[in-house]
């Protein structure tokens, strides 16, 4: 079967919308892989927000300095934070990421706020 350069651009253009559906900006962490405690429960009650519809894809919130993503893949499940020093993350000057930045790409990526997104970490 031969491909056509039209066919194959239409390809490539189709891969590129999958990956920057799933992105979620740099320096995030995802909120599975913390080892703090209370980790489950905050995870879980995401995903209790996420069935009742108060939270989706592409939501963003921020709360005493976390910042809490919801890519459009995999919803609350694959939930990402930014953490600063004074909740438990690394200082701004280790960081190859620090907040201003953070936010940043947050709100370029297309994130939109919803201050009903629950942040943990944030008290």
């Amino acid at each position: 079967m031969k491909i056509t350069e039209k066919r194959l651009r239409q390809i490539i253009k189709e891969e590129i919308e999958l990956l920057r559906e799933f992105r979620v900006p740099r320096g995030f962490n995802p909120l599975r892989a913390l080892p703090i405690p209370g980790r489950d429960s905050d995870q879980d009650f995401l995903m209790h927000q996420e069935r009742e519809g108060i939270i989706g894809p592409m939501e963003y919130n921020q709360n005493n300095g976390v910042i809490i993503v919801i890519p459009s893949r995999g919803g609350a499940s694959n939930a990402s934070v930014w953490i600063p020093s004074e909740k438990g993350g690394a200082d701004d000057s280790e960081r190859a990421v620090p907040y201003r930045d953070a936010i940043d790409s947050v709100k370029a990526a297309g994130y939109k706020l919803n201050t009903n997104l629950y942040v943990p970490f944030s008290n």
